[in-house]
């Protein structure tokens, strides 16, 4: 599929309610954007942005960004949250994946769903639980220290 650049996209992504401009000035304080201790989700490569909003929709008690380097792709996901309830855990960033250390502190707690997506959400549809979650997150931790080591 051909990517169509669609003129003044990312003017239309920074005007909605839910893109961050400046996501850098965020970096150790996405809690306090969020305004709440939820656990963090990241989907990097959100595309048209489906799976992200529901989602959101369906598990308030978890915070969720989504990243999309193009957006000419993220407009469609601004155009699917008008007119929609507020979605108060979703935030959009319209970046480069790569540029992530750059704009979320280590230390903030972060599962990407990309990687472990379909785990992740069974786990929370079969048990309803975050303490699965969190067992998933600790080795998620483990694994990334084995592998800086």
């Amino acid at each position: 599929m051909r990517l169509r650049n669609i003129p003044g996209a990312m003017e239309m992504v920074m005007k909605s309610e839910y893109a961050i401009s400046e996501p850098e000035k965020l970096k150790g304080f996405w809690k306090k954007e969020f305004a709440n201790k939820n656990p963090i989700y990241i989907e990097i490569g959100m595309g048209k942005g489906r799976f992200i909003i529901d989602n959101a929709k369906s598990y308030p008690n978890i915070n969720f960004i989504g990243i999309e380097k193009y957006p000419s792709v993220q407009i469609k996901a601004v155009q699917k949250l008008q007119g929609e309830e507020k979605l108060p855990n979703l935030r959009l960033l319209c970046i480069n994946a790569e540029l992530i250390e750059n704009k979320v502190s280590q230390k903030e707690r972060l599962i990407r769903l990309n990687n472990s997506a379909r785990r992740q959400m069974n786990i929370l549809k079969e048990n309803k639980n975050i303490k699965e979650l969190e067992i998933l997150q600790e080795q998620v931790n483990s694994d990334k220290k084995m592998i800086q080591e």
